[in-house]
């Protein structure tokens, strides 16, 4: 299986697309490969970050290691020659962080539908010197989904949408994620810019590296051409207990963590984006498909009202009850 599907941003709701924006937006595709980064809070971070797999591309081998294998990005989506990261696996399913010795937090739509022992999660899903159609990890990397403790999910964006997961031993060697202590609603009404950054497995390739995210503080409707000012979006926000980022996602990056880039703590994970894993365009040789990923310029004010199509709703942090356990 590829990337969850259950990620569609504003269903039934108000939030449509309009491109009347003072935003900058282009589309150059700046994800890297989550082993490339030198940065030591994104390198710590990228440790905690797992994968969920489906155990039918994970094979056992003789030496200790288990290779993971599967249909490229290319032959799925049709992708153009040319797109970033075509002949890449598609084993991922949802993403997933380590808020526990031995539990993973994601989204709860990742697990609604999903049996707790069909699916592996893999820290070390990403790409190295393996070759790009297979992954080959030590084993201790690989951990199972003993439980599920806890799941939220109402198919509903004014609902909560987190699972926590149990898994069959305690992580060794790799420490959890802390958690922020920030309220960024607050921030939603402030001046203060926030960068972020992601790793997810979008569209289920190995593991990526989306920084330069930035808390979205306006939103344009083209239903009756509203406008969700910083005040608006500040009352939408709490009441649906979600905050709206620059989108660098894909099916696939469901659950996948969002940390404050000063100091590498948790803000929340994705549970939603506004737009389509590919668009199809047409070439000399005929369509194919293309990553709809947008790099987003919002200039020294940071007030500038941002278009819903290159937005991603996550669920903080501060809303999700982590006291139990």
């Amino acid at each position: 299986m590829i990337g969850c599907t259950y990620i569609t941003l504003f269903i039934g709701l108000a939030l449509l697309v309009s491109v009347g924006s003072a935003a900058v937006f282009t589309n150059e595709d700046t994800r890297i490969e989550s082993s490339q980064s030198i940065n030591p809070i994104v390198m710590k971070a990228n440790q905690a970050t797992a994968v969920m797999i489906d155990q039918w591309y994970i094979k056992e081998q003789n030496n200790g290691t288990l290779k993971i294998s599967s249909a490229s990005l290319k032959k799925i989506y049709n992708t153009c020659d040319d797109e970033k990261f075509a002949d890449q696996i598609t084993a991922g399913k949802c993403s997933g962080v380590l808020i526990g010795s031995d539990l993973i937090l994601t989204a709860g739509h990742c697990m609604i539908h999903n049996e707790c022992d069909n699916h592996n999660w893999i820290f070390n899903y990403e790409i190295k010197k393996a070759k790009k159609n297979k992954i080959v990890i030590d084993r201790n990397f690989s951990y199972r989904c003993k439980e599920v403790v806890t799941l939220r999910y109402f198919y509903d964006i004014m609902q909560d949408d987190y699972a926590i997961v149990r898994l069959d031993r305690p992580v060794k060697n790799i420490n959890p994620v802390k958690f922020s202590s920030n309220s960024y609603f607050n921030f939603i009404a402030s001046e203060e810019k926030i960068n972020f950054f992601s790793i997810t497995s979008p569209s289920g390739i190995p593991k990526k590296i989306s920084e330069n995210l930035y808390l979205i503080k306006s939103l344009h409707s083209s239903e009756d051409n509203l406008e969700f000012k910083k005040d608006d979006l500040y009352r939408l926000s709490r009441n649906w207990g979600k905050l709206f980022i620059t989108s660098a996602f894909a099916d696939g990056s469901s659950g996948g963590p969002i940390f404050d880039s000063i100091d590498g703590t948790l803000v929340g994970i994705v549970v939603a984006i506004h737009s389509e894993s590919f668009l199809e365009i047409m070439t000399s040789a005929g369509t194919c498909m293309r990553s709809p990923i947008f790099k987003i310029d919002l200039g020294l004010n940071n007030s500038q009202t941002v278009p819903d199509y290159a937005s991603a709703a996550i669920q903080p942090i501060e809303s999700i009850p982590l006291d139990f356990y």
